[in-house]
């Protein structure tokens, strides 16, 4: 059994497209959470583990949508219909995009939780 390394980053529970770019066809799905370096996505016919291919990403901020392209991802594990991706390397601007997001839903949180003592 191949062992795998602890997460550095925390997830954050979306709901966004994801698409897959084979050879003679697109793959679509849905992101289920997403990190710094990779995704959880939920889709009709999972890809084998260790497969790489060129992926896309809607990520949504209110009526704003950034569409990253992650020109090489690699499949780490799978389980029925869910698939986790590893993000390979990503254009400056994309990561931006996703470090920019992942910053917002942090501060969210941390805020949503945050209260007064009185």
């Amino acid at each position: 059994m191949k062992p795998y390394a602890l997460r550095n980053e925390s997830r954050t529970p979306v709901q966004f497209q994801f698409y897959c770019v084979t050879e003679d066809s697109m793959i679509e799905g849905m992101v289920r959470d997403l990190s710094a370096t990779g995704v959880r996505v939920t889709v009709k016919h999972p890809m084998p583990v260790g497969v790489e291919k060129p992926i896309f990403i809607t990520l949504q901020e209110g009526d704003n949508c950034h569409h990253l392209l992650v020109p090489s991802a690699v499949v780490r594990w799978t389980y029925g219909h869910e698939a986790g991706w590893e993000f390979g390397q990503m254009d400056e601007l994309d990561r931006a995009h996703l470090t920019h997001f992942l910053q917002q839903r942090e501060h969210e949180a941390v805020d949503s939780t945050a209260f007064e003592v009185v």
